[in-house]
Protein backbone atom coordinates (compact mmCIF):
# COMPACT_ATOMS: atom_id res chain seq x y z
CA UNK A 1 0.00 0.00 0.00
CA UNK A 2 1.59 3.30 -1.15
CA UNK A 3 1.62 6.33 1.51
CA UNK A 4 -0.42 8.41 0.68
CA UNK A 5 -3.55 5.75 0.77
CA UNK A 6 -1.78 4.88 3.73
CA UNK A 7 -2.04 8.08 5.35
CA UNK A 8 -5.19 8.50 3.76
CA UNK A 9 -6.53 5.80 5.20
CA UNK A 10 -5.98 7.06 8.85
CA UNK A 11 -7.12 10.37 7.96
CA UNK A 12 -11.19 9.58 6.60
CA UNK A 13 -10.81 7.84 10.22
CA UNK A 14 -9.99 11.65 11.90
CA UNK A 15 -13.02 12.82 14.22
CA UNK A 16 -13.40 16.03 15.23
CA UNK A 17 -10.26 17.17 17.24
CA UNK A 18 -12.08 19.72 19.39
CA UNK A 19 -13.85 16.31 20.93
CA UNK A 20 -10.76 14.44 21.06
CA UNK A 21 -10.24 13.96 24.62
CA UNK A 22 -10.77 10.32 26.14
CA UNK A 23 -7.54 7.94 25.86
CA UNK A 24 -9.59 5.47 23.20
CA UNK A 25 -10.70 7.91 21.31
CA UNK A 26 -7.21 9.78 21.15
CA UNK A 27 -5.38 6.36 20.19
CA UNK A 28 -7.87 5.95 17.21
CA UNK A 29 -7.30 9.48 15.79
CA UNK A 30 -3.14 8.33 16.19
CA UNK A 31 -3.78 4.97 14.77
CA UNK A 32 -1.04 4.38 17.46
CA UNK A 33 -0.64 1.44 19.88
CA UNK A 34 -0.85 3.39 23.15
CA UNK A 35 -3.19 6.32 23.52
CA UNK A 36 -1.43 10.26 23.17
CA UNK A 37 -2.19 13.13 24.85
CA UNK A 38 -3.60 15.90 22.28
CA UNK A 39 -1.04 19.44 23.94
CA UNK A 40 -0.44 22.79 22.07
CA UNK A 41 -3.13 24.29 19.80
CA UNK A 42 -5.49 21.81 18.39
CA UNK A 43 -7.60 24.18 16.18
CA UNK A 44 -5.95 23.61 12.82
CA UNK A 45 -8.04 22.18 10.05
CA UNK A 46 -7.30 18.80 8.34
CA UNK A 47 -7.64 17.95 4.37
CA UNK A 48 -9.03 14.47 4.94
CA UNK A 49 -10.36 13.69 1.20
CA UNK A 50 -8.09 11.29 -0.82
CA UNK A 51 -10.24 12.22 -3.85
CA UNK A 52 -10.08 16.49 -3.44
CA UNK A 53 -6.27 15.98 -3.36
CA UNK A 54 -6.88 14.22 -6.61
CA UNK A 55 -8.94 16.33 -8.39
CA UNK A 56 -6.81 19.49 -6.99
CA UNK A 57 -3.65 18.16 -8.44
CA UNK A 58 -5.54 17.26 -11.27
CA UNK A 59 -6.57 20.74 -12.05
CA UNK A 60 -3.14 22.10 -11.39
CA UNK A 61 -1.14 19.46 -13.09
CA UNK A 62 0.06 21.58 -15.83
CA UNK A 63 1.06 24.15 -14.30
CA UNK A 64 2.61 21.88 -11.98
CA UNK A 65 4.45 19.96 -13.94
CA UNK A 66 7.96 22.90 -13.93
CA UNK A 67 8.01 22.17 -10.24
CA UNK A 68 9.30 18.44 -10.72
CA UNK A 69 12.04 17.23 -8.34
CA UNK A 70 11.95 20.63 -6.42
CA UNK A 71 12.38 21.17 -3.15
CA UNK A 72 9.38 21.50 -1.12
CA UNK A 73 8.92 23.65 2.32
CA UNK A 74 5.50 22.38 3.78
CA UNK A 75 4.17 23.58 6.79
CA UNK A 76 1.26 22.56 9.14
CA UNK A 77 0.68 19.14 7.09
CA UNK A 78 -1.32 17.88 9.54
CA UNK A 79 -2.47 14.16 9.41
CA UNK A 80 -0.02 14.21 6.00
CA UNK A 81 -2.88 13.52 2.91
CA UNK A 82 -2.40 16.43 0.95
CA UNK A 83 1.65 15.70 1.35
CA UNK A 84 1.51 12.91 0.62
CA UNK A 85 -0.49 13.43 -2.49
CA UNK A 86 1.72 15.94 -3.62
CA UNK A 87 4.90 14.00 -3.06
CA UNK A 88 3.87 11.51 -5.11
CA UNK A 89 3.07 13.89 -8.04
CA UNK A 90 6.41 15.91 -7.91
CA UNK A 91 8.93 13.58 -6.19
CA UNK A 92 10.43 16.37 -4.80
CA UNK A 93 14.41 15.84 -3.92
CA UNK A 94 13.83 17.69 -0.53
CA UNK A 95 10.21 17.26 1.19
CA UNK A 96 10.41 19.65 5.00
CA UNK A 97 7.42 19.03 6.95
CA UNK A 98 7.36 21.93 9.31
CA UNK A 99 5.03 20.50 12.18
CA UNK A 100 4.67 21.64 15.60
CA UNK A 101 2.15 19.26 16.68
CA UNK A 102 4.00 16.44 16.92
CA UNK A 103 2.59 14.76 19.49
CA UNK A 104 -0.64 14.70 17.41
CA UNK A 105 0.37 14.58 14.31
CA UNK A 106 3.44 12.71 14.14
CA UNK A 107 1.84 9.07 14.14
CA UNK A 108 0.50 9.66 11.06
CA UNK A 109 3.54 11.79 9.72
CA UNK A 110 6.05 8.39 10.63
CA UNK A 111 5.08 6.33 7.77
CA UNK A 112 6.05 8.63 5.27
CA UNK A 113 9.12 9.43 6.86
CA UNK A 114 9.81 5.80 7.23
CA UNK A 115 9.86 5.17 3.37
CA UNK A 116 12.88 3.44 2.08
CA UNK A 117 15.21 6.28 0.88
CA UNK A 118 12.49 8.77 2.14
CA UNK A 119 12.88 12.16 1.15
CA UNK A 120 10.78 13.82 4.26
CA UNK A 121 12.79 15.55 6.89
CA UNK A 122 10.62 16.84 9.95
CA UNK A 123 11.20 19.62 11.62
CA UNK A 124 9.33 20.38 14.49
CA UNK A 125 9.10 24.16 14.83
CA UNK A 126 6.45 26.83 14.28
CA UNK A 127 5.12 27.35 10.83
CA UNK A 128 5.29 30.67 9.27
CA UNK A 129 7.99 32.24 11.58
CA UNK A 130 10.91 34.07 10.76
CA UNK A 131 12.77 31.24 13.28
CA UNK A 132 12.35 28.56 11.78
CA UNK A 133 13.40 29.86 8.26
CA UNK A 134 16.60 30.76 10.25
CA UNK A 135 16.75 27.45 11.53
CA UNK A 136 16.20 25.72 7.98
CA UNK A 137 19.40 28.41 6.81
CA UNK A 138 21.21 27.28 9.64
CA UNK A 139 20.81 23.19 9.37
CA UNK A 140 21.22 23.22 5.46
CA UNK A 141 18.34 21.46 5.17
CA UNK A 142 17.72 23.03 1.65
CA UNK A 143 21.51 22.21 0.33
CA UNK A 144 20.41 22.69 -3.11
CA UNK A 145 19.35 25.76 -2.72
CA UNK A 146 21.52 29.24 -3.04
CA UNK A 147 21.18 31.77 -1.12
CA UNK A 148 21.35 35.04 -2.81
CA UNK A 149 22.85 38.22 -2.34
CA UNK A 150 21.01 41.73 -2.56
CA UNK A 151 20.98 43.54 -6.30
CA UNK A 152 21.06 39.71 -7.72
CA UNK A 153 18.88 39.74 -10.78
CA UNK A 154 18.02 36.20 -9.70
CA UNK A 155 15.90 37.52 -6.44
CA UNK A 156 13.40 38.84 -9.13
CA UNK A 157 12.89 35.53 -11.00
CA UNK A 158 10.76 32.70 -10.41
CA UNK A 159 12.05 29.77 -8.79
CA UNK A 160 10.89 26.76 -9.83
CA UNK A 161 13.17 24.56 -7.88
CA UNK A 162 11.29 25.46 -4.46
CA UNK A 163 7.33 25.23 -3.38
CA UNK A 164 6.52 26.58 -0.66
CA UNK A 165 3.14 25.15 1.33
CA UNK A 166 1.20 25.86 4.19
CA UNK A 167 -2.20 25.53 5.84
CA UNK A 168 -3.01 28.41 7.70
CA UNK A 169 -6.41 27.20 8.22
CA UNK A 170 -7.26 27.14 11.96
CA UNK A 171 -11.16 27.21 13.76
CA UNK A 172 -12.21 28.63 15.39
CA UNK A 173 -10.94 31.95 14.40
CA UNK A 174 -9.00 33.98 17.05
CA UNK A 175 -7.34 36.98 17.16
CA UNK A 176 -3.63 37.06 17.50
CA UNK A 177 -0.84 39.70 18.30
CA UNK A 178 -3.57 42.59 16.69
CA UNK A 179 -4.65 40.63 13.77
CA UNK A 180 -7.59 39.29 12.85
CA UNK A 181 -6.85 35.82 13.01
CA UNK A 182 -3.70 33.79 12.93
CA UNK A 183 -3.98 33.89 9.27
CA UNK A 184 -3.80 37.00 8.64
CA UNK A 185 -0.79 37.31 10.66
CA UNK A 186 0.70 34.60 8.78
CA UNK A 187 -0.19 36.14 4.94
CA UNK A 188 0.57 39.53 5.78
CA UNK A 189 4.57 37.95 6.88
CA UNK A 190 4.39 36.51 3.34
CA UNK A 191 3.59 39.37 1.53
CA UNK A 192 6.36 41.38 3.36
CA UNK A 193 8.59 38.32 2.91
CA UNK A 194 8.22 38.83 -0.97
CA UNK A 195 8.97 42.46 -0.72
CA UNK A 196 11.84 42.41 1.61
CA UNK A 197 13.22 39.65 -0.98
CA UNK A 198 14.10 37.85 2.71
CA UNK A 199 13.18 34.41 3.93
CA UNK A 200 12.62 31.60 1.58
CA UNK A 201 12.15 34.48 -1.32
CA UNK A 202 15.84 34.57 -0.69
CA UNK A 203 16.59 32.40 -3.12
CA UNK A 204 14.46 33.69 -6.14
CA UNK A 205 10.23 33.93 -6.22
CA UNK A 206 8.96 31.34 -4.86
CA UNK A 207 5.33 30.31 -5.62
CA UNK A 208 3.31 29.09 -2.52
CA UNK A 209 0.30 27.28 -2.49
CA UNK A 210 -1.83 28.23 1.01
CA UNK A 211 -4.72 26.40 2.54
CA UNK A 212 -7.32 28.60 4.91
CA UNK A 213 -10.53 29.07 5.59
CA UNK A 214 -12.83 29.43 3.15
CA UNK A 215 -13.72 33.32 4.56
CA UNK A 216 -10.16 34.25 4.80
CA UNK A 217 -9.73 34.04 1.07
CA UNK A 218 -11.40 37.20 0.66
CA UNK A 219 -8.29 39.37 1.99
CA UNK A 220 -6.37 37.93 -0.74
CA UNK A 221 -8.85 37.89 -3.36
CA UNK A 222 -12.03 39.82 -3.11
CA UNK A 223 -15.04 39.23 -5.58
CA UNK A 224 -15.89 42.80 -4.61
CA UNK A 225 -14.32 45.88 -4.25
CA UNK A 226 -16.38 46.42 -1.01
CA UNK A 227 -13.80 43.62 0.19
CA UNK A 228 -10.71 45.36 -1.22
CA UNK A 229 -8.84 45.87 2.07
CA UNK A 230 -4.87 46.48 2.49
CA UNK A 231 -3.89 42.54 2.18
CA UNK A 232 -5.43 42.87 -1.34
CA UNK A 233 -3.31 45.96 -2.32
CA UNK A 234 -0.51 43.85 -0.49
CA UNK A 235 -0.96 41.03 -3.16
CA UNK A 236 -1.63 42.75 -5.78
CA UNK A 237 2.15 44.73 -5.80
CA UNK A 238 3.64 42.09 -4.86
CA UNK A 239 1.68 38.77 -6.96
CA UNK A 240 1.50 38.12 -10.76
CA UNK A 241 -1.07 35.78 -10.46
CA UNK A 242 -3.38 35.00 -7.30
CA UNK A 243 -5.78 32.62 -7.97
CA UNK A 244 -8.48 30.25 -6.57
CA UNK A 245 -7.93 26.73 -7.33
CA UNK A 246 -10.60 24.97 -4.80
CA UNK A 247 -13.37 27.17 -2.38
CA UNK A 248 -16.93 27.02 -0.96
CA UNK A 249 -19.52 27.64 -3.46
CA UNK A 250 -21.05 31.27 -3.11
CA UNK A 251 -18.70 34.41 -2.41
CA UNK A 252 -17.51 35.09 1.47
CA UNK A 253 -18.29 37.63 3.29
CA UNK A 254 -21.19 40.03 3.28
CA UNK A 255 -21.04 41.97 0.77
CA UNK A 256 -22.41 41.07 -3.03
CA UNK A 257 -21.68 42.22 -6.30
CA UNK A 258 -24.66 42.34 -9.31
CA UNK A 259 -25.99 39.39 -10.66
CA UNK A 260 -25.18 39.99 -14.13
CA UNK A 261 -21.63 41.65 -13.25
CA UNK A 262 -20.93 38.34 -11.56
CA UNK A 263 -22.28 35.88 -14.49
CA UNK A 264 -19.97 38.17 -17.07
CA UNK A 265 -17.13 37.35 -15.30
CA UNK A 266 -18.21 33.95 -14.80
CA UNK A 267 -18.76 33.45 -18.89
CA UNK A 268 -15.37 35.09 -19.92
CA UNK A 269 -13.90 32.51 -17.71
CA UNK A 270 -16.33 29.67 -19.30
CA UNK A 271 -14.87 30.91 -22.90
CA UNK A 272 -11.57 30.58 -21.63
CA UNK A 273 -11.55 27.16 -20.08
CA UNK A 274 -13.31 25.88 -23.47
CA UNK A 275 -11.14 26.86 -25.75
CA UNK A 276 -7.77 25.42 -23.54
CA UNK A 277 -10.24 21.99 -23.07
CA UNK A 278 -10.05 22.32 -19.18
CA UNK A 279 -13.15 20.24 -17.40
CA UNK A 280 -14.91 20.82 -14.49
CA UNK A 281 -16.11 17.65 -12.55
CA UNK A 282 -19.93 17.88 -11.80
CA UNK A 283 -19.64 17.32 -8.58
CA UNK A 284 -16.74 20.03 -8.32
CA UNK A 285 -18.98 23.02 -10.75
CA UNK A 286 -20.10 26.09 -8.49
CA UNK A 287 -23.63 27.19 -8.72
CA UNK A 288 -22.33 30.59 -10.77
CA UNK A 289 -20.42 28.28 -13.30
CA UNK A 290 -23.80 26.64 -13.80
CA UNK A 291 -25.21 30.02 -14.32
CA UNK A 292 -22.25 31.27 -16.63
CA UNK A 293 -23.26 27.70 -18.54
CA UNK A 294 -26.57 28.56 -18.89
CA UNK A 295 -26.98 32.05 -20.03
CA UNK A 296 -24.13 31.01 -22.55
CA UNK A 297 -25.93 28.91 -23.86
CA UNK A 298 -28.66 31.62 -24.07
CA UNK A 299 -26.73 34.33 -25.91
CA UNK A 300 -23.75 34.95 -27.70
CA UNK A 301 -20.62 33.73 -26.28
CA UNK A 302 -19.38 37.21 -26.28
CA UNK A 303 -20.04 38.05 -22.20
CA UNK A 304 -20.66 41.34 -23.30
CA UNK A 305 -23.94 40.49 -24.70
CA UNK A 306 -25.57 39.13 -21.87
CA UNK A 307 -27.80 41.15 -20.82
CA UNK A 308 -30.94 39.52 -21.54
CA UNK A 309 -30.07 36.41 -20.47
CA UNK A 310 -28.91 38.01 -16.77
CA UNK A 311 -31.53 38.28 -13.78
CA UNK A 312 -31.78 42.63 -13.49
CA UNK A 313 -29.71 43.53 -10.11
CA UNK A 314 -32.34 45.03 -8.40
CA UNK A 315 -34.05 41.27 -8.53
CA UNK A 316 -31.64 39.82 -7.06
CA UNK A 317 -31.07 42.06 -3.99
CA UNK A 318 -31.10 38.47 -1.87
CA UNK A 319 -29.52 35.60 -3.58
CA UNK A 320 -25.97 34.61 -2.16
CA UNK A 321 -26.82 35.67 1.33
CA UNK A 322 -26.84 32.39 3.61
CA UNK A 323 -30.42 33.05 4.51
CA UNK A 324 -31.72 32.85 0.94
CA UNK A 325 -31.85 29.28 0.26
CA UNK A 326 -33.30 28.84 3.35
CA UNK A 327 -36.59 31.53 2.35
CA UNK A 328 -36.96 29.62 -0.78
CA UNK A 329 -37.30 26.76 1.05
CA UNK A 330 -39.41 27.74 3.93
CA UNK A 331 -41.71 28.91 1.10
CA UNK A 332 -41.71 26.02 -0.91
CA UNK A 333 -42.59 23.85 2.52
CA UNK A 334 -45.64 26.42 3.02
CA UNK A 335 -47.11 26.24 -0.30
CA UNK A 336 -46.70 22.03 -0.03
CA UNK A 337 -48.74 22.03 3.63
CA UNK A 338 -45.62 20.84 5.28
CA UNK A 339 -46.42 23.28 8.34
CA UNK A 340 -49.33 25.85 9.12
CA UNK A 341 -49.61 29.57 10.05
CA UNK A 342 -50.82 28.68 13.08
CA UNK A 343 -50.07 26.67 16.52
CA UNK A 344 -52.71 24.07 17.55
CA UNK A 345 -55.23 21.53 15.44
CA UNK A 346 -57.78 22.69 13.16
CA UNK A 347 -58.23 26.36 11.38
CA UNK A 348 -57.84 29.31 13.39
CA UNK A 349 -61.62 30.99 14.41
CA UNK A 350 -61.93 34.25 14.23
CA UNK A 351 -60.83 36.71 17.42
CA UNK A 352 -58.81 33.49 18.98
CA UNK A 353 -55.54 33.81 20.21
CA UNK A 354 -52.94 31.59 18.70
CA UNK A 355 -49.41 31.70 18.03
CA UNK A 356 -47.42 31.37 15.05
CA UNK A 357 -45.18 27.96 14.61
CA UNK A 358 -41.66 28.44 14.51
CA UNK A 359 -41.33 27.76 11.02
CA UNK A 360 -44.05 30.12 9.96
CA UNK A 361 -42.73 33.03 11.91
CA UNK A 362 -39.22 32.45 10.76
CA UNK A 363 -40.73 32.62 7.38
CA UNK A 364 -42.00 36.62 8.27
CA UNK A 365 -39.00 37.86 9.05
CA UNK A 366 -36.82 36.66 6.28
CA UNK A 367 -40.17 37.78 3.58
CA UNK A 368 -39.36 41.36 5.60
CA UNK A 369 -35.77 40.79 5.29
CA UNK A 370 -35.95 40.55 1.39
CA UNK A 371 -38.71 42.99 1.06
CA UNK A 372 -36.46 45.80 2.57
CA UNK A 373 -33.23 44.52 0.63
CA UNK A 374 -35.09 44.58 -2.59
CA UNK A 375 -36.37 48.19 -1.85
CA UNK A 376 -33.11 49.30 -0.76
CA UNK A 377 -31.33 48.00 -4.43
CA UNK A 378 -34.51 49.17 -6.61
CA UNK A 379 -33.47 52.99 -4.62
CA UNK A 380 -29.89 52.55 -5.24
CA UNK A 381 -30.32 51.26 -8.55
CA UNK A 382 -32.36 54.45 -9.67
CA UNK A 383 -29.25 56.48 -8.23
CA UNK A 384 -26.79 54.40 -9.89
CA UNK A 385 -28.60 55.33 -13.28
CA UNK A 386 -29.19 58.85 -11.79
CA UNK A 387 -25.12 59.48 -11.21
CA UNK A 388 -24.45 57.73 -14.47
CA UNK A 389 -26.57 59.79 -16.65
CA UNK A 390 -25.09 62.61 -14.84
CA UNK A 391 -21.42 61.87 -15.57
CA UNK A 392 -22.58 61.52 -19.26
CA UNK A 393 -23.84 65.19 -19.09
CA UNK A 394 -20.22 65.76 -17.25
CA UNK A 395 -18.38 64.86 -20.65
CA UNK A 396 -20.57 66.53 -22.42
CA UNK A 397 -20.23 69.51 -21.25
CA UNK A 398 -16.56 69.45 -21.16
CA UNK A 399 -16.49 68.84 -25.25
CA UNK A 400 -14.44 72.50 -26.32
CA UNK A 401 -15.35 71.34 -29.81
CA UNK A 402 -19.00 72.04 -29.54
CA UNK A 403 -20.39 75.92 -30.24
CA UNK A 404 -20.53 77.83 -27.17
CA UNK A 405 -24.16 78.45 -27.47
CA UNK A 406 -24.41 74.45 -27.07
CA UNK A 407 -21.57 74.02 -24.95
CA UNK A 408 -23.14 77.08 -22.80
CA UNK A 409 -26.65 75.19 -22.50
CA UNK A 410 -24.89 71.85 -21.69
CA UNK A 411 -23.15 73.42 -18.43
CA UNK A 412 -26.78 75.45 -17.44
CA UNK A 413 -28.47 71.40 -17.64
CA UNK A 414 -25.24 70.07 -16.05
CA UNK A 415 -25.44 72.36 -12.75
CA UNK A 416 -29.44 71.55 -12.59
CA UNK A 417 -28.66 68.17 -13.08
CA UNK A 418 -26.17 68.07 -10.68
CA UNK A 419 -28.31 70.43 -7.87
CA UNK A 420 -31.51 68.10 -7.86
CA UNK A 421 -28.93 64.86 -7.77
CA UNK A 422 -27.46 65.90 -4.84
CA UNK A 423 -30.61 67.22 -2.69
CA UNK A 424 -31.94 63.31 -3.63
CA UNK A 425 -29.61 62.03 -2.47
CA UNK A 426 -29.24 63.93 1.05
CA UNK A 427 -32.66 62.42 1.42
CA UNK A 428 -32.00 58.73 0.84
CA UNK A 429 -30.77 56.25 3.80
CA UNK A 430 -27.00 55.89 4.23
CA UNK A 431 -27.15 52.45 3.72
CA UNK A 432 -28.52 52.88 0.36
CA UNK A 433 -25.98 55.22 -0.62
CA UNK A 434 -23.57 53.09 0.69
CA UNK A 435 -24.90 50.42 -1.72
CA UNK A 436 -25.03 52.54 -4.95
CA UNK A 437 -21.44 53.46 -4.14
CA UNK A 438 -20.49 50.12 -3.92
CA UNK A 439 -22.36 49.41 -7.35
CA UNK A 440 -20.40 51.80 -9.41
CA UNK A 441 -17.28 51.00 -7.68
CA UNK A 442 -17.93 47.41 -8.73
CA UNK A 443 -18.68 48.16 -12.24
CA UNK A 444 -16.34 50.33 -12.84
CA UNK A 445 -13.35 47.99 -11.84
CA UNK A 446 -14.82 44.90 -13.49
CA UNK A 447 -15.17 47.49 -16.81
CA UNK A 448 -11.69 48.12 -16.42
CA UNK A 449 -8.67 47.24 -18.86
CA UNK A 450 -7.20 44.63 -16.91
CA UNK A 451 -10.25 44.61 -14.65
CA UNK A 452 -8.80 45.81 -11.26
CA UNK A 453 -9.71 42.83 -9.15
CA UNK A 454 -7.32 39.74 -9.98
CA UNK A 455 -10.72 37.62 -9.02
CA UNK A 456 -11.88 38.56 -12.61
CA UNK A 457 -8.96 37.47 -14.31
CA UNK A 458 -8.83 34.48 -13.39
CA UNK A 459 -8.73 31.29 -15.94
CA UNK A 460 -10.27 28.73 -14.31
CA UNK A 461 -13.48 28.28 -12.38
CA UNK A 462 -12.29 27.08 -8.59
CA UNK A 463 -13.21 23.49 -7.93
CA UNK A 464 -16.38 23.42 -5.26
CA UNK A 465 -15.74 21.87 -1.60
CA UNK A 466 -17.56 20.05 0.68
CA UNK A 467 -17.44 20.13 5.19
CA UNK A 468 -17.12 16.87 4.87
CA UNK A 469 -13.49 16.99 2.70
CA UNK A 470 -12.09 18.50 6.06
CA UNK A 471 -11.74 17.80 10.09
CA UNK A 472 -13.23 19.20 11.84
CA UNK A 473 -15.98 19.75 9.35
CA UNK A 474 -15.89 23.29 7.93
CA UNK A 475 -14.94 24.33 4.28
CA UNK A 476 -11.54 25.72 3.34
CA UNK A 477 -9.93 27.00 0.01
CA UNK A 478 -6.52 26.69 -1.83
CA UNK A 479 -5.10 30.05 -2.86
CA UNK A 480 -2.18 29.58 -5.31
CA UNK A 481 0.21 32.92 -5.19
CA UNK A 482 2.86 33.65 -7.85
CA UNK A 483 5.25 36.63 -6.68
CA UNK A 484 6.53 39.03 -9.14
CA UNK A 485 9.16 41.54 -9.52
CA UNK A 486 8.56 44.78 -7.28
CA UNK A 487 8.42 47.87 -9.20
CA UNK A 488 11.45 50.22 -8.43
CA UNK A 489 9.44 52.33 -6.34
CA UNK A 490 8.06 49.90 -4.28
CA UNK A 491 10.74 47.58 -3.91
CA UNK A 492 13.07 46.06 -1.10
CA UNK A 493 14.29 49.60 0.68
CA UNK A 494 13.81 50.66 3.93
CA UNK A 495 12.71 54.36 2.89
CA UNK A 496 10.30 52.59 0.04
CA UNK A 497 9.04 49.80 2.79
CA UNK A 498 8.06 52.71 4.84
CA UNK A 499 6.17 54.33 3.05
CA UNK A 500 4.50 52.00 1.27
CA UNK A 501 2.97 50.87 4.90
CA UNK A 502 2.22 54.30 5.98
CA UNK A 503 0.35 55.22 2.91
CA UNK A 504 -1.48 52.55 2.46
CA UNK A 505 -2.11 51.31 6.25
CA UNK A 506 -3.54 55.14 6.23
CA UNK A 507 -5.69 55.12 2.90
CA UNK A 508 -6.91 51.66 3.40
CA UNK A 509 -7.94 52.42 6.93
CA UNK A 510 -11.08 54.21 5.04
CA UNK A 511 -11.96 52.13 2.12
CA UNK A 512 -14.80 53.74 1.01
CA UNK A 513 -13.61 57.49 1.11
CA UNK A 514 -12.31 59.51 -1.93
CA UNK A 515 -8.75 59.30 -2.61
CA UNK A 516 -8.92 63.40 -2.46
CA UNK A 517 -9.65 63.17 1.14
CA UNK A 518 -7.62 59.98 1.76
CA UNK A 519 -4.55 61.81 0.27
CA UNK A 520 -5.54 64.88 1.97
CA UNK A 521 -5.15 62.88 5.19
CA UNK A 522 -1.75 61.39 4.81
CA UNK A 523 -0.05 64.75 5.34
CA UNK A 524 -0.86 68.77 5.21
CA UNK A 525 -0.56 69.64 1.78
CA UNK A 526 -0.44 66.32 0.47
CA UNK A 527 -3.51 66.42 -1.70
CA UNK A 528 -2.32 69.85 -3.57
CA UNK A 529 1.49 68.04 -4.03
CA UNK A 530 0.91 64.47 -5.01
CA UNK A 531 -2.58 64.55 -6.64
CA UNK A 532 -1.08 66.28 -9.84
CA UNK A 533 2.01 64.23 -10.03
CA UNK A 534 -0.18 60.79 -10.66
CA UNK A 535 -2.12 61.43 -13.93
CA UNK A 536 -3.07 57.65 -13.56
CA UNK A 537 -5.86 58.79 -11.39
CA UNK A 538 -7.24 61.13 -13.84
CA UNK A 539 -6.86 58.47 -16.55
CA UNK A 540 -10.64 56.50 -17.31
CA UNK A 541 -8.29 54.19 -19.06
CA UNK A 542 -6.12 53.52 -16.32
CA UNK A 543 -9.16 53.26 -13.45
CA UNK A 544 -8.84 56.46 -12.77
CA UNK A 545 -11.60 59.29 -13.16
CA UNK A 546 -11.89 62.45 -14.73
CA UNK A 547 -13.66 63.96 -11.16
CA UNK A 548 -11.17 62.80 -9.36
CA UNK A 549 -13.00 63.18 -6.57
CA UNK A 550 -15.44 60.18 -7.62
CA UNK A 551 -12.10 58.22 -7.27
CA UNK A 552 -12.91 55.55 -3.96
CA UNK A 553 -10.40 54.47 -2.28
CA UNK A 554 -10.63 50.58 -2.68
CA UNK A 555 -10.07 51.56 -6.61
CA UNK A 556 -6.77 52.56 -6.58
CA UNK A 557 -4.57 50.22 -8.51
CA UNK A 558 -1.00 49.55 -8.29
CA UNK A 559 -0.06 51.74 -10.73
CA UNK A 560 -1.20 54.62 -9.33
CA UNK A 561 0.32 53.52 -5.26
CA UNK A 562 3.37 53.46 -7.42
CA UNK A 563 2.92 57.22 -8.61
CA UNK A 564 1.57 57.95 -5.35
CA UNK A 565 4.99 56.71 -3.52
CA UNK A 566 7.06 58.25 -5.95
CA UNK A 567 5.76 61.34 -5.72
CA UNK A 568 5.79 61.49 -2.10
CA UNK A 569 9.50 60.57 -1.66
CA UNK A 570 10.32 63.48 -4.04
CA UNK A 571 7.91 66.10 -2.11
CA UNK A 572 10.77 68.50 -0.05
CA UNK A 573 7.32 68.35 2.58
CA UNK A 574 7.25 64.74 3.49
CA UNK A 575 6.99 63.39 6.84
CA UNK A 576 10.13 61.84 7.88
CA UNK A 577 9.60 58.40 9.03
CA UNK A 578 9.48 58.61 12.72
CA UNK A 579 6.15 60.87 11.82
CA UNK A 580 4.94 58.42 9.69
CA UNK A 581 5.08 55.81 12.69
CA UNK A 582 3.56 58.10 15.23
CA UNK A 583 0.82 58.75 12.87
CA UNK A 584 -0.15 55.46 12.71
CA UNK A 585 -0.17 55.00 16.02
CA UNK A 586 2.34 52.28 16.16
CA UNK A 587 6.23 51.37 16.51
CA UNK A 588 9.23 51.30 15.15
CA UNK A 589 9.54 47.55 14.95
CA UNK A 590 6.35 47.36 12.46
CA UNK A 591 8.59 48.43 9.99
CA UNK A 592 10.83 45.84 11.09
CA UNK A 593 9.36 42.71 11.38
CA UNK A 594 10.61 41.70 8.15
CA UNK A 595 14.19 41.95 7.40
Amino acid sequence: MSAASSVGRLATKLPNKRSASSPALVARLAAAKKPLTLRGNRSTVDIISPKLCDDVIDRMAPSLARHAGCDIVDVNPGVGLWSAKLHQHLKPRTHILVEPEQQLYLPFLQSLLDQPGSRYRNLPLPGVDRATFDCILADGLLPEQELLRAGDPRLSRPNDSLLFVANLAYYPVKRTQGFPSVPHLMIHRLLSAIRAQSWFHAYGQVRMLLWMTDGEKRMLLPRTVGDRRKYTMEAEISCDKVFEVVGADGGPGQNRREKEVEVQSAVRVLNSMRERGVVVPPSRKSQMLRDAEEAASKSASDANSLSAAVPKPRTQASEGRSWHAELEGLQRRFREGEFSRYQGPGKKKRGEARDLTAEYARLEVLQHLNKSQTSRAGKAERLVERSDALRALEEEALDDSLPPADLEDKRKKLASASSALAGEVRGLPKQVRDLAALIQDDRRAFQSQPPLLMWDRRTDEPLTVGEAEFAPRTELALVDIHPKALAPALGASSESASVYDYMVGSLFAQPKQSVVKGIANLAPGAAEALIPQVPALGDPKRGGSRKVEDLTVRLLTPEMLEGLVQAWQAWPFRLSKVEMITRMGSDIARFKEID
